[in-house]
């Protein structure tokens, strides 16, 4: 059943693994951790240290962009597959299931005739005087 939750979760975009971005989160806060600190070492004059820093977070936040594109399209890229895979899935159940249902249908009707053939032949033995012995549980 948590299968079922899980699957459907991802088809719909949620994933409770990631719910709030945790990670992202850790790496800005490493990142601001990491400029504090350059800021209070620096050799460089305020506004080349400024500069610098400036310089290194927006590539920084280059860099985190296009992973976090990345991420997101692996993501919309195996949603899609899932998606696919499970619509074909659904597909092959019904295929399956149709045939399985129509011989089970079809044997179920020809069970009845040959009871029913059955039945006529013992009545038509009967009215010829023909007595058959059956055993218990075999008429009725």
């Amino acid at each position: 059943m948590k299968d079922l939750e899980r699957e459907e979760d991802l088809l719909e975009g949620r994933d409770s693994r990631h719910a709030g971005g945790h990670g992202f989160g850790a790496f800005v806060l490493g990142a601001a951790a990491g400029a504090a600190i350059a800021l209070l070492y620096a050799p460089a004059s305020g506004s080349t240290t400024r500069n610098y820093l400036g310089r290194r977070a927006r590539d920084a936040q280059q860099r985190a962009n296009a992973v976090l594109k990345r991420g997101v399209d692996a993501f919309d890229s195996g949603r899609t597959r899932v998606t696919s895979a499970v619509k074909e899935g659904r597909a092959r159940w019904q295929h399956v299931k149709g045939h399985a249902e129509g011989a089970l249908e079809e044997g179920r009707d020809a069970a009845i005739k040959i009871v029913q053939h059955g039945r006529q032949a013992a009545e038509e033995a009967d009215r010829h005087g023909c007595r058959c012995e059956l055993h218990e549980g075999q008429r009725g």
